[in-house]
């Protein structure tokens, strides 16, 4: 809210969205999961999916019945892949500095 909305600052943000948790037991769900009597985070999400320039993504993960989580990966490499974007879009143009 304040560090992205109130400044205008959706050219430099990429937002990342947890969907779902497949196959996650119920006795993990309030560990995992946003509560549905909140009402503030859908519209947050509304609000940052509509700024102008903000890169929002959305991923979902499942539980494994060992514990652990697969999606984990791919979610890795689509945040580095947008940074990385943004950086060179950011700071591609720019001029090298001299080695002094």
């Amino acid at each position: 809210q304040y560090g992205i909305l109130q400044r205008n600052q959706g050219e430099k943000a990429i937002i990342f969205f947890r969907d779902e948790i497949r196959n996650l037991p119920d006795s993990l769900k309030q560990l995992y999961c946003d509560s549905a009597s909140d009402r503030r985070l859908p519209r947050l999400k509304a609000q940052l999916e509509a700024l102008p320039g903000c890169t929002c993504r959305h991923y979902s993960l499942s539980w494994r019945t060992d514990g652990e989580f697969d999606g984990l990966d791919e979610f890795a490499e689509r945040l580095l892949a947008s940074l990385t974007a943004l950086l060179e879009n950011i700071y591609g143009q720019a001029k090298p500095q001299s080695a002094f």
